[in-house]
């Protein structure tokens, strides 16, 4: 006989008909032994993708910034704007926004009948206005407009921020505004949140 052979393998002429165990045998020591072989695999990869993760964490990707880069000047006055205190008869509200780089504006003007004192009366609205504002022309940190009347003329106004939420507007009258020219009212708007 075959001494060298472990009896599990030899298959005889009596056993031909119980052959299927023991190559069920085989096949299932080959199948836990490619098991056990992924589990090592998966444990392995793990373990590397933990330690790449830690290494990662370690040393943080740090892209510097410029922290005093400067917005836009157009875009530090896009917003609504309206006046600080209220005091009828005439309330100016400004809204400005930025179409693609295009800054456009509008005004409303409210006017309001006061009442008389001591009546107790609140005052009346009479005139609701709101009108696009033309032309505007941003030169350095100042915006310029000018608004339409009636009779062909304009009235020029001139705008520059006093801090980020406070505007001053000058309304320069039928001239455009300069620094030589005076203006005929002031007005300080409040950014509205």
């Amino acid at each position: 006989m075959m001494r060298g052979c472990s009896a599990n393998y030899i298959v005889g002429v009596i056993d031909a008909a119980s052959l299927e165990e023991p190559v069920m045998k085989l096949l299932e020591k080959k199948t836990s032994a490619n098991a056990k072989r992924a589990m090592v695999l998966l444990g392995v990869t793990l373990c590397a993708l933990a330690l790449l993760g830690a290494g990662a964490a370690a040393f943080p990707i740090d892209i510097p910034q410029d922290e005093n880069e400067d917005i836009p000047i157009a875009a530090r006055f896009v917003g609504g704007w309206k006046r600080t205190a209220s005091d009828p008869p005439t309330d100016n509200a400004y809204v400005f926004m930025l179409e693609g780089n295009q800054l456009r504006g509008t005004v409303r003007t409210a006017m309001r009948l006061k009442p008389v004192p001591g009546s107790g009366a609140e005052p009346r609205l009479i005139k609701d206005i709101h009108s696009p504002l033309s032309n505007l022309t941003l030169e350095g940190e100042t915006l310029t407009w000018k608004l339409p009347l009636a009779n062909s003329q304009a009235v020029y106004f001139r705008a520059s921020l006093v801090s980020e939420d406070e505007l001053l507007v000058d309304n320069c009258g039928k001239q455009p505004c300069s620094p030589d020219h005076p203006t005929e009212s002031k007005e300080t708007l409040r950014r509205q949140k």
